[in-house]
């Protein structure tokens, strides 16, 4: 096969035209993002305890999701751990109109409800 004859997407192209100005990284750069990626695989194995009420609630949300449960419980405390979840109330007072919770809902944020 010629190399010619490939055919590259249009964002293939753009990269290829574009390589001459691509600058390497440096050390310092290469080496920050090398820890960041280390860190993100070490996954700690972890027993907890909670409601029977709960955890099949979360294995049904998380078949919908089409996701294993314990994945689905790992995105929930990496959301709250990192400030990505928002408690219903300040939702719905930022959305400011009754209609606002069922969108808030049908847009599957990730609301924490603080009452119970």
């Amino acid at each position: 096969m010629n190399i010619d004859d490939i055919k590259l997407t249009p964002e293939e192209q753009e990269i290829e035209d574009s390589i001459e100005e691509w600058v390497p990284a440096s050390r310092e750069a290469r080496e920050h993002l090398r820890r960041i990626a280390q860190r993100s695989k070490k996954n700690e194995a972890i027993s907890i305890r909670m409601s029977s009420f709960d955890l099949s609630r979360i294995k049904e949300m998380a078949t919908e999701q089409g996701m294993p449960y314990q994945t689905l419980i790992n995105v929930l405390v990496h959301k709250y751990v990192t400030n990505q979840m928002y408690e219903r109330d300040e939702v719905l007072k930022t959305l400011c109109s009754p209609p606002a919770e069922a969108s808030a809902e049908s847009a599957n944020l990730p609301i924490l409800n603080t009452v119970g």
